[in-house]
């Protein structure tokens, strides 16, 4: 569906200048005088915007929100009036200038009120996860836009509805309208537990790869081991393709039953493989973390290089199909502080993008530079190019735990 936006505006007069400020477009004021009138005040441009979902069909029912970039606090933020579904949006008062667009089934300030909320009304349902890009907007412009707008991604976490804990697959809405697509990861698997399954999407094939702690013992003994799990998620349900039991032997450290695991997964554009061991040697916050390369044909699992702190926890890893470095969200033991970087494996070097308030396992939403992280079942979104964050969402299974997030691929 291409939908037209048109942001509209008419001659203001200029503002008053308290110090010798200019008019909104017009000349200098004297000194502690009134600028002079605004020629132009506002201005008129067009912004056409072609919205598809995932599954190829037409995007219907959102709102797009534009915030001038630098206003304090966003209080510039121009947003359509018209209810959602309208062909035509109105916005007035548009200036030459940089603003980030939100789109979503809301407006940027509604969605944030109704990002944790499982139901809304039908004029505030969640259905699609937001989308955030910069442009730049001047009068008797007529800009397009083709994007993308995802109405689910996918969760995983553990079940406890039952004697043992149960890896689970599921698709999750923005509102956490959960449907269970795998009641149990290890399923072939004779078990009495599944523990800490994290996912990630195979750019290559669109195939789903999950990693799990599989209890194979009895009920007095455990016996801990990791596998790695494929699945094919054209099918309804999504079958299991493989699984694989990983070889840890080269990690230094490692100690399954000392509660080492993966924290998270990704992929980068070739298809190869990274997983984040969260590594405890000892009393916290002493830690032997590792980023390694697993081998998603023989589970092999190779050392790649490690961060340069060693208190890090809620840590998530993902590669930007932007720019095509491998983010690294963490939380600082010592600090409470979370932060975002970027890594450079091949140095070992972390570059600090911004301080947030949240880290954990995450995704990028494909195409764009939209980080998308997952804490505390609370779902974030920040976009690495302009630094901006929002309350995208919420993913809470009701008889268990959520553990990680990842987009599907179109």
């Amino acid at each position: 569906m291409v939908i037209a936006f048109f942001l509209c505006g008419c001659g203001d007069d200029g503002p008053i200048g308290p110090t010798g400020d200019t008019g909104l477009t017009g000349v200098t004021g004297s000194a502690g005088a009134t600028g002079a009138t605004g020629t132009t005040g506002g201005g008129v441009a067009n912004l056409t915007v072609t919205a598809t979902k995932v599954d190829g069909t037409p995007a219907t029912k959102f709102i797009v929100t534009l915030d001038r970039v630098g206003a304090s606090l966003k209080t510039e933020s121009i947003q359509s009036t018209d209810i959602p579904g309208t062909n035509t949006y109105t916005f007035e008062n548009i200036t030459p200038g940089t603003y980030d667009v939100f789109v979503a089934s809301l407006s940027r300030s509604s969605y944030y009120y109704y990002s944790d909320k499982a139901t809304a009304s039908a004029d505030q349902a969640l259905q699609y996860f937001p989308y955030l890009e910069r442009i730049t907007v001047n009068p008797g412009e007529n800009k397009t836009m083709n994007i993308l707008l995802y109405d689910h991604i996918y969760g995983s976490g553990y079940d406890h509805s039952s004697s043992y804990y149960r890896g689970r697959l599921d698709s999750v809405t923005p509102g956490n309208v959960i449907t269970n697509l795998v009641n149990d990861i290890a399923s072939t698997i004779p078990n009495i537990g599944c523990y800490g399954p994290v996912i990630d999407i195979n750019p290559a094939d669109s195939s789903l790869y999950a990693t799990a702690i599989v209890d194979e013992g009895t009920e007095s003994t455990d016996l801990y081991r990791y596998y790695l799990f494929r699945y094919d998620m054209t099918t309804n349900p999504p079958t299991l393709v493989s699984k694989i039991l990983l070889n840890t032997t080269g990690i230094p450290d490692y100690n399954i039953d000392n509660d080492d695991w993966i924290s998270d997964l990704a992929f980068d554009s070739s298809g190869n493989l990274y997983g984040f061991f969260e590594i405890y040697e000892g009393a916290d916050p002493n830690h032997n973390d590792q980023l390694c390369r697993i081998d998603p044909t023989t589970g092999n699992v190779s050392v790649m290089t490690r961060p340069t702190f060693n208190d890090g926890e809620y840590n998530g890893i993902a590669f930007s199909p932007i720019d095509g470095k491998l983010y690294f969200s963490s939380e600082a033991m010592s600090t409470d502080n979370e932060t975002i970087y970027t890594w450079d494996i091949a140095g070992a070097s972390l570059t600090t993008v911004s301080n947030t308030y949240f880290s954990g396992p995450m995704d990028f939403e494909p195409g764009t530079g939209n980080l998308f992280i997952y804490n505390y079942h609370s779902i974030y979104l920040f976009n690495t190019l302009t630094k901006d964050y929002y309350d995208a969402g919420y993913y809470s299974p009701s008889s268990g735990n959520g553990d990680c997030i990842a987009f599907p691929k179109p």
